[in-house]
């Protein structure tokens, strides 16, 4: 079923029959600098059947058994389907609450049609990129979605509801949803509830609101907020397979749409964080280089003794200071940062960064020598449609939605294969 004129569409969606709380594992993406978070997972998980065998987490991306563990990965997933791992719904979304130190995080699970997005810089689709899309780590995860006969979700998408009551309010119907699952996320990401919507009368309601959401923001209804590279790549995998299909196939094929949540922009348990960088391998003329590399974007960097909106802070081996950026001419601070880095890289080529959640975990790493990381100023999430509106995408890594443990789990599946 799809809702008239939203980019959203309801359908198949697989949930294990039971194991919640062994099967839902954090985005793959994160934690990527804390191997003893994902021992913990793999320590809990044991043998159980778990979302943690059907992805690869990033912080083994430099393994040299990562062609092994993506095979394993197919495997695991066709074992799974046909050993009964799954119970199936049919013409159904999720509507989720989220329990996390912030609050109760509201969001519904459902399908977006990749004909309305385009992650191109400047793009006037109905579903934008927030942050830059970077084309040269798309083949790889392109590769494997299409040899791939399920998708799970760590994507989050945004609308840009002030009253937020379009989400939240489905919340007042609970009492004649199925109520699918309840349980304690593990390694302290909090807990999850989640409930059937499959009513008809409800989902044409939330058409509805959607619809005027979108004419009030001229066209332009969901924003990326996490998994911005995952979505692109179910983007390309999808112009892949559409040339040999017919007109009838196209519209409704399953490697159409990607399942992903949607999530207010003003939901109050919704924080943004900061993404901070650091960087592994660097010399004591770090600050000197890096200051003249903003100095070629007409931005001083100026040493100062305490924080601020504009300054950022950074540690080296242990050493903290902050510099203050003048210059900035209405552009953000991670921009012009982000900037200056990808230089400092390119000329350092021995040097690693990694993005890093949560400022006492960067400064943790940065204690150690030749290490130095970057606490960036925090975005402000009310300025976050405007700016995409303004400036095009952001540059990569710009803000999260959240902590790292926050951020969404693996827990529904869609087919995205036609049998």
């Amino acid at each position: 079923m799809v809702l008239k004129d939203t980019g959203l569409a309801v359908g198949e969606i697989m949930l294990p029959v039971q194991g919640f709380e062994k099967w839902a594992v954090v985005a793959c993406d994160q934690f990527t600098s804390q191997p003893d978070y994902w021992r913990g997972v793999e320590d809990y998980v044991g043998a159980s059947p778990s979302a943690l065998r059907l992805m690869l987490p990033e912080i083994y991306l430099e393994d040299s058994d990562v062609a092994e563990r993506e095979t394993g990965i197919l495997h695991k997933m066709k074992e799974y389907l046909e050993n009964g791992v799954f119970k199936t719904y049919h013409n159904a979304a999720v509507y989720v609450q989220r329990t996390t130190g912030s609050g109760v995080r509201h969001g519904l699970v459902a399908m977006i049609d990749l004909e309305q997005y385009d992650y191109q810089r400047g793009s006037t689709s109905l579903v934008r990129a927030t942050e830059e899309t970077i084309a040269s780590r798309l083949p790889a995860r392109v590769k494997i979605r299409l040899e791939a006969p399920l998708e799970m979700p760590h994507i989050m998408m945004l609308i840009n509801d002030h009253a937020n009551d379009i989400i939240k309010g489905l919340e007042n119907h609970t009492g004649r949803m199925e109520k699918l699952y309840d349980f304690d996320l593990m390694m302290g990401g909090g807990s999850i509830r989640g409930y059937l919507v499959d009513d008809a009368d409800l989902l044409c309601g939330l058409s509805h609101r959607l619809n005027a959401l979108k004419e009030a923001n001229d066209g332009f209804l969901f924003a990326m907020g996490d998994g911005n590279h995952s979505l692109a790549a179910a983007k390309e995998s999808w112009n892949h397979i559409k040339p040999g299909l017919s007109d009838s196939e196209r519209a409704s094929h399953p490697a159409r749409y990607a399942l992903c949540e949607i999530v207010n922009l003003y939901d109050d348990a919704l924080k943004f964080e900061s993404i901070h960088r650091v960087l592994f391998g660097v010399n004591g003329n770090f600050i000197d280089e890096f200051s003249a590399l903003l100095k070629r974007q007409s931005v001083n960097a100026v040493s100062q003794t305490g924080s601020s909106d504009d300054a950022i802070e950074f540690v080296f081996e242990g050493c903290a200071g902050y510099l203050k950026l003048e210059g900035l001419c209405g552009r953000l601070p991670v921009a012009v940062v982000q900037k200056a880095l990808d230089e400092y890289l390119a000329m350092n080529p021995a040097v690693r960064i990694d993005y890093v959640h949560g400022d006492d975990v960067a400064r943790g790493l940065a204690v150690q020598k030749g290490r130095i990381c970057m606490i960036m100023p925090v975005f402000d999430k009310r300025l976050l449609f405007h700016t995409v509106v303004r400036d095009g995408a952001l540059p990569r890594k710009s803000f999260s939605m959240g902590h790292a443990h926050e951020k969404r789990y693996y827990l529904e599946c869609r087919k995205i294969r036609v049998e």
